[in-house]
């Protein structure tokens, strides 16, 4: 994989930091701004789009040579499908 600045190993640490922050901004129903940014600008559809890419994007970091940064994005896909799962059913 492409370790070198603009490559796609030097986008997984940005997006997985992104991820673990707008889970914490959107984590609970109850905040203010829940129900008119996350429920009304259909948040949770985009989320699932970004689940395929970002399966493809840890694809690109070799677990031999940069094991830290695969189990990083590795994590933050799989907070990315609890997140998904969980703001599913909060509402219900």
């Amino acid at each position: 994989a492409n370790a070198q600045p603009g490559g796609t190993c030097a986008a997984v640490e940005p997006v997985a930091e992104a991820l673990d922050l707008l889970f914490d901004i959107y984590g609970d129903m109850a905040y203010d701004y829940d129900e008119p940014v996350f429920v009304r600008e259909k948040l949770l559809p985009r989320l699932r789009q970004m689940l395929a890419p970002m399966r493809s994007l840890c694809k690109t970091v070799d677990r031999r040579k940069n094991r830290s940064l695969r189990d990083r994005c590795d994590l933050a896909t799989q907070n990315l499908r609890a997140f998904i799962e969980y703001k599913a059913t909060e509402r219900k």
